[in-house]
């Protein structure tokens, strides 16, 4: 953790961005775009509305495939005396969302992706993306013939793996701007 007296503005501003290596995956690369408004929605259920203590809230998550890593950035404002409890606070959020997930969210999150792959096989771009991240990165062109069974992959099982990879507090970096009281 880095915490640094950068400020000019009364407030600390709370940057962490966590990765986890994982070979790049169609399934798990759109589990982890569903699982990010559930893991953000707890985020501000806990540090928003129950501590009352983040003036702006932003939650992150992608699967990079250039990296072969799901990369992660929390992002918020608070007083500078809360700062380090609150980002220890989203941690444990993240640390435990896994073992928060339903089945109900499972069933809702693969109907969801249902609606969004039947828009998203109409658009050519769709069809030429995924064509040049199954040549990339398995050397042939199974993720077109495949796309149809993603849906299959949102089970509660599938879910709670891949929302381990969200946040890894071993390679993690944090940065804590603080007020910069000398300065102003």
């Amino acid at each position: 953790m880095s915490r640094q007296a950068v400020n000019n503005v009364e407030r600390s501003d709370v940057v962490v961005y966590p990765f986890s290596e994982q070979a790049w995956q169609p399934e798990t690369a759109a589990q982890v775009s569903l699982l990010r408004d559930l893991a953000y929605e707890q985020l501000k259920a806990e540090l928003r509305d129950k501590q009352l203590g983040v003036y702006s809230l932003k939650f992150e998550t992608s699967f990079n495939p250039d990296s072969n890593r799901v990369e992660s950035e929390l992002r918020f404002a608070t007083t500078p005396d809360k700062a380090e409890m609150l980002w220890q606070l989203g941690e444990r959020v993240l640390q435990n969302f896994p073992n928060t997930l339903t089945e109900k969210q499972a069933a809702a999150l693969r109907a969801k992706l249902v609606e969004q792959e039947s828009k998203r096989k109409e658009s050519p771009e769709t069809w030429l993306n995924r064509l040049i991240l199954s040549q990339t990165h398995f050397g042939d062109a199974r993720y077109l013939n495949n796309m149809a069974n993603l849906p299959n992959s949102i089970t509660l099982d599938n879910l709670r793996q891949t929302a381990r990879l969200l946040w890894n507090n071993q390679n993690r970096r944090v940065l804590i701007a603080d007020p910069d009281k000398g300065g102003q």
